[in-house]
């Protein structure tokens, strides 16, 4: 796949389709490529999914199934992929899967539709360090989230980006979940957008979103599509969203991330043993730090870009 090519141009006004380039976790300035570095060694049960030259991130939601997106393993076989994982975020990844069968949610391959969903059946064993995810089933908005992703990075853009293979995370709030904002898309779309304390950049402001940003705040860019979008409940990280796309190019200060809600697959997601929280629990992956504080966005631009985010 190469970086993906597909940017769809979608108006406020027209809902427009044009196609152009992709590119992936970057932070702002106060937290930093070392802040982010620390922060994502500890989520060792997100992994890099790989289909032929692209790259891809997931989740592992039970002891043979990882959770991706749909546009990652769209059109390939089963034996075209793989997973990795890395213990410690050090970029070594300690083992390789392959998979044995995906499971796509329809044959339409539209990343703001709402489907944009896979589950890969891996042959062998997870590492004993990878423990699953739980699921969230419950509404996101304006909550607390984790972004967690393999892809390149940087600060406040991937302008000169690290490369590809060292597990980041960051922070963000959720400010949308429906149709894709400024208007488009399917209604299973949750957005979030990345804040620098200022109007330009608070993209989903004209939707109440506040422009103040978190100590940890960031967005993604390619090679993050398909990881998780992780809110914390009982002690535990759960996964409330998988990531499809988003606006610029440069994943710079004011790019809007799309993320594919998974609750309304909770039947398809349990049918391969992913189960969804519904009380504490002393299983579940564990948070591997105290989350920041703080909020999030403000403005709109009439024309927004959708980017997938492989790599």
């Amino acid at each position: 796949m190469k970086p993906d090519s597909r940017r769809f141009l979608l108006s406020a006004l027209l809902g427009l389709a044009v196609l152009q380039p992709a590119q992936a976790i970057v932070v702002n300035s106060t937290f930093g490529a070392a802040g982010a570095l620390a922060f994502g060694s500890g989520f060792s049960s997100v992994v890099q999914v790989t289909n032929g030259g692209s790259v891809c991130s997931g989740a592992v939601i039970s002891a043979t199934a990882i959770l991706t997106a749909q546009h990652c393993t769209f059109g390939a076989g089963a034996g075209a992929l793989g997973v990795r994982f890395d213990q410690n975020g050090d970029g070594v990844f300690d083992q390789t899967n392959g998979v044995t069968a995906k499971f796509e949610l329809d044959a339409t391959n539209v990343l703001l539709d709402g489907t944009d969903m896979a589950i890969l059946t891996i042959g062998g064993l997870l590492p004993g360090w990878a423990t699953p995810f739980e699921l969230f089933a419950g509404d996101p908005f304006a909550e607390l989230v984790t972004l967690v992703g393999f892809g390149q990075r940087g600060v406040e853009s991937v302008s000169g980006a690290s490369p590809l293979g060292v597990r980041w995370a960051a922070e963000n709030i959720v400010d949308a979940v429906g149709a894709a904002p400024p208007g488009g898309g399917g209604a299973n779309i949750i957005s979030t957008d990345f804040d620098n304390g200022t109007a330009g950049a608070n993209t989903l402001g004209y939707l109440g979103s506040s422009a103040t940003p978190l100590a940890r705040e960031g967005t993604t860019a390619g090679g993050d599509s398909g990881g998780p979008l992780l809110i914390s409940r009982g002690g535990n990280y759960l996964i409330g969203g998988v990531l499809s796309g988003g606006t610029r190019a440069d994943s710079g200060y004011g790019d809007i991330s799309w993320w594919t809600g998974i609750s309304m697959y909770r039947t398809q997601i349990e049918s391969f043993g992913g189960r969804f929280y519904t009380a504490p629990t002393s299983h579940g992956v564990p948070e591997p730090g105290s989350l920041a504080l703080a909020m999030f966005a403000l403005l709109s631009v009439g024309v927004v870009g959708v980017r997938a985010r492989p790599t």
